[in-house]
């Protein structure tokens, strides 16, 4: 068995030593800097508030742009002033980041559930259209020869040809279902 995340259990945040944890970094952290970060706190949360963008990414013939916020959104800005939304994050959902896809004129958007590292990514083109959505911990999107290419991290069990989490593979989506494709002559170092 590979070795495993010592801290995976901070992803569940309703849990009572997640809680904890918090309560005690939070009493380690005012000691150190005393009364100021009670004083600090609200200015920098309504700074962290504030849409900001985060980062940008070339698609079609603009950008779309990860905005960080209240609710963060991943937003088109094109030529001739247009703009759209692709996708904005609901309920306790965070965008931790987007990525080009390689090979397609598309965007990929993770979606993360309450700021956990396992989510979904959205393949996502500049009408806003979703043209695929990959569950898991994935990124490195590339569409070779008309299909999906990515990267898959397997935390824990096995991956699909035996090897012990946690390991990546390089991975094809064919018809909704995956194949290990890495050492084949489809994909070669350098395309993802």
């Amino acid at each position: 068995m590979g070795p495993e995340d010592p801290y995976v259990w901070l992803e569940d945040l309703g849990s009572e030593r997640t809680r904890r944890f918090v309560e005690e970094a939070n009493r380690e952290l005012e000691e150190l800097v005393g009364a100021r970060a009670r004083e600090l706190y609200p200015r920098v949360l309504e700074l962290l508030r504030r849409p900001r963008v985060q980062q940008a990414v070339p698609l079609g013939e603009g950008y779309a742009l990860l905005y960080r916020g209240e609710r963060d959104s991943v937003v088109y800005v094109g030529r001739g002033g247009v703009r759209r939304v692709l996708y904005r994050a609901s309920g306790d959902e965070v965008l931790p980041y987007i990525e080009k896809v390689r090979g397609a004129e598309a965007v990929a958007i993770h979606v993360s559930p309450a700021g956990a590292d396992v989510g979904r990514t959205l393949i996502v083109d500049a009408e806003g259209t979703v043209l695929d959505s990959v569950e898991g911990s994935v990124w490195s999107f590339a569409y070779i020869g008309g299909v999906l290419h990515f990267v898959r991290f397997y935390r824990s069990g096995r991956a699909p040809d035996g090897a012990e989490a946690p390991v990546m593979r390089v991975v094809a989506r064919r018809g909704g279902s995956e194949e290990g494709v890495w050492g084949s002559r489809e994909v070669k170092r350098g395309m993802l």
